[in-house]
């Protein structure tokens, strides 16, 4: 399945750096960050965790399609022209001459395709409750199985050490692991109703 897209270049940068707000709360993690882009013959949104913007565009279907953020940033940030044709296929983004190939550029038909919503200021415990409400599907196409599994971890290793101080009074790690999930559950709940 192959896809493009015309857009005005200027519009598109401003659109990519409304989104670059939501690719990673660390410098470490922006380069695994992917912008998820939502085609549609009339404009193409572009969605990263927490942020969304779109752009009025020319596109020949409808799509969906996922990829590294810093290289569609740097290629448009880049690219002198004023409009942009920007060409995209599983395993393939092309814009002019420039072909960027990699097996994290991913082209779906858009048709139940499930979207992962995160506010702009999302917490370990938002991290911490997507493998509840996604499919591992879902989650490798965004690029978010490794953070979940990252705070897993520390939410593992945190729960370790408290265990081991407060082992004296009978608490185990389990019992903590089981005391932290349902405070999250009952926080998740109170967010939903506020």
């Amino acid at each position: 399945m192959s896809v493009r897209f015309e857009c005005s270049r200027s519009e598109l940068s401003s659109a990519l750096k409304m989104v670059a707000i939501g690719t990673a709360k660390k410098k470490s993690e922006k380069a695994d960050a992917v912008v998820e882009i939502d085609l549609q013959p009339d404009k193409a949104e572009f969605l990263t965790l927490g942020a969304k913007s779109w752009v009025a565009c020319a596109a020949n279907g409808y799509a969906k399609a996922f990829l590294p953020f810093v290289h569609l940033y740097e290629i448009v940030r880049k690219w002198e022209g004023d409009r942009m044709i920007v060409e995209l296929e599983p395993g393939k983004l092309t814009v002019g001459s420039y072909i960027y190939e990699s097996a994290r550029v991913k082209v779906v038909h858009p048709e139940n395709q499930v979207r992962i919503e995160l506010p702009l200021n999302y917490s370990i415990i938002d991290i911490l409750n997507l493998p509840d409400k996604y499919s591992v599907d879902d989650l490798e196409r965004l690029n978010l199985v490794s953070k979940v599994e990252k705070a897993e971890l520390e939410l593992d290793e945190n729960a370790q050490r408290a265990s081991y101080d407060l082992s004296k009074y009978g608490v185990t790690k389990d019992e903590l692991l089981e005391f932290i999930r349902e405070c999250m559950r009952k926080k998740l709940a109170r967010k939903r109703i506020a």
